[in-house]
């Protein structure tokens, strides 16, 4: 008797008999494709997949609409999954542009623009942001809070580093 190449796979195959059984011609059994019905390429196919994205495609227009056409793929998608949908941002980034929605586009504000000219400031502390008592070594830091006429409002601290309290 001939290995699998004469005979149909698993009819009179060489794994059914004790002389061949593990040589390498024989195709282990995790090797063979699984067949359509259990994948669901045979049930569903294109039409499946289209039905689906028009059910999606209604509630991705229904979850942009109530955000004022402000929510992109990351909110709409944390969106429908919060209602229970399963669905993965892949998905939505690849039906938003076919329906023509998108999110809108927030723009960072350059806040500090540096002189190349300027002096830098020297590092008086040495990079060392430990202090064994209080009140003998002080951070400071700045930030720019932005609020919604288009300017910013500027936040700065001073921290004393022995007990990282607030100093003003």
């Amino acid at each position: 008797m001939r290995c699998c190449a004469s005979a149909a796979r698993g009819a009179g195959c060489c794994a059914s008999t004790d002389l061949f059984v593990g040589t390498a011609c024989c195709a282990p059994s995790w090797a063979s494709p699984a067949p359509a019905s259990t994948t669901g390429a045979g049930r569903r196919g294109p039409r499946g997949r289209q039905a689906g994205d028009a059910r999606l495609t209604a509630r991705i227009r229904a979850v942009h609409r109530e955000s004022d056409g402000t929510y992109g793929v990351p909110r709409i998608t944390a969106e429908l999954r919060g209602d229970g949908e399963r669905v993965d941002h892949k998905r939505i980034a690849r039906v938003m542009p076919s329906i023509n929605l998108a999110g809108v586009l927030r723009r960072r504000h350059r806040t500090t623009i540096t002189d190349p000219a300027a002096a830098k400031a020297p590092d008086l502390i040495g990079r060392d942001f430990t202090a064994s008592e209080p009140n003998t070594k002080y951070a400071g830091d700045i930030t720019y809070l932005p609020v919604n006429s288009g300017k910013f409002l500027y936040l700065a601290t001073v921290i004393d580093l022995a007990s990282r309290r607030l100093a003003g």
